[in-house]
């Protein structure tokens, strides 16, 4: 917008089971850059991955193709920032992000596949000092829950899960104390896991951790 203000922008995330619609209110100057760092593991990245069911490869784009279409088609003026502008598909083709609006599809971003919640929060503080994010869309969990169910890993638990996505909000903080996170709850799975406590745990810790100055 050229017009400065306070401008609300609305999240809706569908985890398979409920849909949450977060509004969050930012304050733009004129032509202000929102900086979104898309941060978190396979889900944020994308993959294209071989169905050992149909022989197919099955190409994700991840969340981030759509939600940048979306932004495009209300006008907004953002950067996805992060070092990584691929997705991880191995001797796959790769996915299609094709061109929308005349615009060329912007990659950048901080997924990691396979990365756990203890993982992302060891790497954390040397990545975020290259880019001052306003926004950060954090999906993490999933693979802690998936330790010890389709590998020989130690299990992680939900509690120090929790603690340690607690950890990772703070340390987003650090580099910038009124920093928006929109905490997704992970996507549900196939396998039996410990997802659903997980989710509801997440839900809780969004609620305690928000603040005037830095919603979550």
């Amino acid at each position: 917008s050229n017009v400065p203000g306070n401008y609300e922008l609305e999240f809706s995330v569908n985890d398979g089971e409920l849909t949450t619609t977060e509004i969050i209110s930012v304050w733009v100057t004129p032509d202000a850059e929102i900086k979104i760092l898309p941060l978190g593991d396979s889900i944020t990245e994308g993959l294209s991955v071989l169905d050992d069911m149909t022989g197919n490869i099955v190409s994700l784009q991840s969340y981030r193709y759509r939600l940048w279409q979306k932004l495009l088609d209300a006008g907004s003026n953002f950067d996805f920032v992060g070092n990584n502008n691929t997705t991880l598909f191995g001797d796959n083709p790769p996915p299609e992000f094709p061109d929308y609006l005349d615009q060329t599809f912007d990659p950048d971003h901080e997924g990691h596949s396979g990365i756990t919640a203890d993982g992302l929060l060891s790497v954390l503080p040397a990545l975020q000092i290259q880019y001052d994010a306003d926004l950060v869309l954090l999906h993490i969990g999933s693979n802690d829950m998936l330790r010890g169910v389709i590998n020989e890993l130690p299990t992680e638990s939900v509690g120090s899960t929790i603690v340690e996505i607690g950890e990772i909000i703070d340390t987003l903080r650090s580099e910038n104390p009124v920093v928006t996170i929109l905490l997704a709850t992970p996507i549900p799975s196939i396998h039996d896991t410990k997802l659903p406590e997980l989710q509801a745990k997440i839900r809780t810790l969004a609620t305690a951790t928000s603040t005037a100055q830095s919603k979550v």
